[in-house]
């Protein structure tokens, strides 16, 4: 507005000295047509002048307009997905737990709610009206995709009212309709359904990246999106090497249960590839200790490193071939490498809960790249401090490739309860 008012401002006083000029010529001018024409000509480009003033003006306003339903509309889209994950947050809890304890939770949330939640008001039938918690959680699943496609649509609402020329924050919008597109895809139970989702958030985000703004924001965010699309396609390679293996030990041929295994491998690595390449190795180019492309860039390696113990069928191998034990300790090492850069300043990781995440990481790293002393260590205090169980050690797939080393083995069956079977 400053700007437009200065503009405006410097039109208007050349405006009133050539008005007060014209009138004094007026009466002189009564039959000569020279000095009539001086003045219309005058007249005409003080009207030109004044036109383009109120043009100027004008499109300032609409700019503002748009900029402020530029960001209604972005802010809509982050409270309709915050609203959809809490949603199928609900509807998850809902059904993990007991049939029982569901049916009694959602009854007691309904009475305790009042009048919100449900049917038939009268004192005592509250108990009777809870409804039954598989209609309840898929009426909330319903609104929760409701929430998400209006969100992609305010979204997509929000960049095409953006002008990245006048000065719109093209890049940022992008950025939290990728890490909308993100959130969503987490709250899909199936992960051939999560892997749209996350394709359509890379390309947001590389489209954000694009804007050479030197933020290293953008390429953490890919490296997050790429690192789950990995996630999700190891999922289904686990799936249809599991479906192989039942198949073939009821005597029944794998109907191309290996070759989908191995397609769905060769995917998730090159999606835990280009999470390292084009996220966040990307993202420490342009500064060498973002906590969060550090941490990203740990976990990508653990996950390739446990990709590489599987092999391609999606099965483990046991004891692993020398190339992929070698892959594995070549993983893990530049995992425990970004992992320890991490933890040099860890009051940049969050709480004490995320903090000890990456310390957990970092353990598993040392211990698969032949630091098992250092290890121990780290694990020792972790169970110390319960930042994990035992339970939780032996059940790691992460550690498979060690399950029979006895001083893991022994970490795994503290806690009492005896003996904790590693996972294979």
């Amino acid at each position: 507005m400053a700007q437009g008012g200065g503009l405006f401002n410097g039109l208007q006083r050349p405006f009133s000295a050539r008005r007060k000029k014209t009138e004094d010529m007026g009466p002189a001018a009564g039959d000569g047509g020279g000095s009539g024409g001086a003045g219309e000509s005058v007249s005409d480009a003080t009207r030109l002048r004044v036109d383009a003033a109120k043009q100027y003006i004008e499109n300032m306003y609409k700019v503002q307009h748009q900029q402020i339903a530029e960001r209604n509309k972005s802010n809509l889209g982050d409270v309709l997905v915050q609203s959809g994950t809490c949603l199928y947050g609900a509807v998850r809890t809902l059904r993990e737990a007991p049939p029982h304890a569901a049916a009694a939770a959602l009854a007691a949330t309904l009475e305790g709610g009042g009048g919100g939640g449900g049917g038939g008001g009268g004192g005592g039938g509250g108990a009777a009206a809870a409804p039954d918690p598989a209609a309840w959680a898929a009426a909330r699943e319903a609104e929760g995709a409701a929430d998400f496609s209006g969100a992609l649509s305010s979204y997509e609402a929000a960049c095409a009212l953006s002008d990245s020329a006048q000065g719109d924050d093209l890049a940022g919008l992008l950025c939290n309709w990728g890490a909308g597109l993100l959130s969503m895809a987490a709250c899909l139970q199936d992960p051939a359904a999560r892997l749209p989702l996350l394709e359509s958030a890379a390309a947001r985000l590389l489209q954000a990246a694009s804007f050479d703004r030197g933020d290293p924001a953008p390429l953490a965010s890919l490296g997050d999106v790429l690192a789950a699309a990995g996630e999700a396609a190891e999922a289904l390679a686990t799936a249809a090497a599991a479906a192989a293996g039942a198949e073939a030990g009821a005597g029944a041929g794998a109907a191309g249960g290996p070759s989908s295994a191995a397609h769905w491998h060769t995917v998730a690595v090159g999606h835990l590839q280009a999470a390292l390449e084009r996220g966040y190795s990307a993202a420490l180019q342009l500064r060498r200790d973002e906590p969060e492309s550090l941490v990203g860039s740990g976990e990508v390696h653990l996950a390739l490193a446990r990709l590489a113990w599987r092999g391609p069928d999606g099965g483990p191998q046991q004891p692993p071939e020398a190339e992929a034990a070698a892959l594995v300790r070549q993983h893990a090492a530049a995992a425990a490498a970004a992992l320890a850069a991490a933890l040099c300043r860890p009051e940049r990781l969050g709480g004490w809960r995320q903090r000890a995440d990456v310390r957990y990481n970092a353990a598993c790293a040392l211990a698969l790249a032949g630091r098992e002393q250092e290890a121990h260590q780290l694990f020792s205090a972790l169970l110390a401090a319960g930042a994990v169980t035992a339970a939780e050690l032996a059940a790691d797939v992460d550690l498979a490739p060690l399950r029979q080393a006895p001083w893991l083995q022994a970490l795994a069956q503290q806690g009492g309860g005896g003996a904790a079977p590693m996972a294979s």
